[in-house]
């Protein structure tokens, strides 16, 4: 009942984890209170947005790099593919946020990129109706990566390197005893060296003495088959920025998910959601289901965005389907040692929507920071808790 490390979450972030973990020796539990795969939390779905010109913030990039690499080493290792590479196509003003945010982080790191003025894009992109005075800026290095194909290789390849992991494991408690983790659940007490929790939206209710803040807001993604047969074969991925309106929209191409087993709710068509902050969640209401207004609502959302910027995808919504966000005050990454526990417990939160393309990075991260090395360390100095001491 004693391990070098315990990992609470075995989603995306906590399943990269544990592989990292075992992949190096350590005795490491992963306790997941659902199964390995699901979808109440924030990494289903069947694909996620990966980028390098990242918008957020150009400091993001190295850790970026550091995610391709280690995508492109798990494929070798599994044999699978992960990342598919069809290009991602940002539309907006020129000098819109996010746009903006694009361009100065290739321009900072050297990523590939290409601006098309309106005229040039729309030949490009024949299935966007693109405002006269929008651009369009091209990166081929960009795709989608998929999350629960994801999940499951990394708590599979963890599990034959040794690692212990729990599903249907509810973790009622945890406290520093000592130079020991004494961790509770509704079925055991274990105890560790170090705590890692990496437990999305879920997290506050492990970190009641957080000094930092985290929201919890439920976000809606839907799936279209348009009701006309556009052939929509070459679409990249894509993300609009409109003015006036907060964050963005985004979507994806068909993807096809063979490797979801029957109760996972494979889903057809094409989807598309509007990332912006969504209805905010008290922890008592996590595992309720989107009220049918709220989806009424949602559907309305797209529905007017796609007849006004996308009228190939104007057509019958397929399924609504849900992902929680975790927002930190600033809206970045929290990934660091929890304060006043002796470097003995590891948090990581605050993914807000744009932390899966990252998964393979941060698993590494948080595997070092567990051991103490400091490999990694600099790809997450911006992230960690002192930037709110400033």
């Amino acid at each position: 009942m004693h391990y070098q490390t315990i990992v609470i979450g075995i989603g995306s972030m906590g399943a990269a984890t544990t592989y990292y973990l075992a992949q190096q020796g350590v005795k490491v539990l992963g306790l997941e209170q659902f199964s390995i795969v699901h979808e109440n939390g924030s990494h289903a779905g069947q694909s996620r947005i990966i980028r390098k010109a990242y918008a957020e913030h150009p400091d993001y990039v190295p850790l970026l790099r550091k995610a391709y690499e280690n995508w492109a080493k798990f494929e070798q290792i599994t044999g699978q593919t992960f990342f598919n590479n069809t290009g991602l196509a940002y539309f907006g003003l020129p000098n819109a946020p996010f746009i903006h945010g694009v361009k100065t982080s290739a321009k900072e790191h050297q990523i590939p990129i290409q601006a098309y003025v309106q005229q040039e894009g729309r030949v490009k992109f024949p299935w966007f109706n693109i405002p006269n005075e929008y651009e369009v800026v091209w990166e081929p290095e960009a795709g989608y990566v998929t999350p629960e194909r994801t999940i499951a290789s990394f708590a599979q390849q963890a599990q034959k390197a040794g690692a212990i992991l729990h599903e249907n494991e509810i973790v009622q408690d945890w406290q520093l005893k000592g130079t020991q983790i004494e961790v509770t659940t509704n079925k055991a007490t274990y105890t560790a060296e170090k705590l890692i929790i990496t437990a999305g939206a879920y997290a506050p209710q492990l970190l009641s003495n957080f000094e930092k803040p985290l929201q919890i807001t439920r976000q809606l993604l839907a799936w279209i088959q348009p009701l006309e047969p556009i052939d929509l074969s070459a679409l990249p991925c894509w993300v609009f920025e409109i003015p006036g309106v907060d964050g963005i929209y985004y979507g994806f191409p068909e993807v096809k998910a063979p490797w979801l087993s029957e109760d996972s709710a494979q889903v057809s068509g094409f989807k598309i959601a509007h990332h912006t902050r969504g209805q905010v969640l008290t922890n008592d209401q996590l595992s309720f289901a989107a009220d049918e207004a709220y989806i009424i609502q949602e559907k309305e959302n797209l529905q007017k965005f796609s007849h006004t910027y996308f009228p190939a995808l104007n057509g019958e919504f397929l399924a609504i389907k849900q992902c929680l966000y975790t927002y930190a005050p600033d809206e970045h990454f929290m990934i660091d040692y929890l304060p006043n526990t002796d470097r003995r417990v590891v948090v990581a939160t605050g993914f807000s929507g744009h932390g899966f393309k990252f998964v393979p990075a941060i698993g590494e991260v948080l595997a070092n920071l567990a051991m103490d090395n400091t490999e990694t360390d600099e790809l997450v100095d911006f992230l960690r808790l002192k930037r709110f001491q400033k």
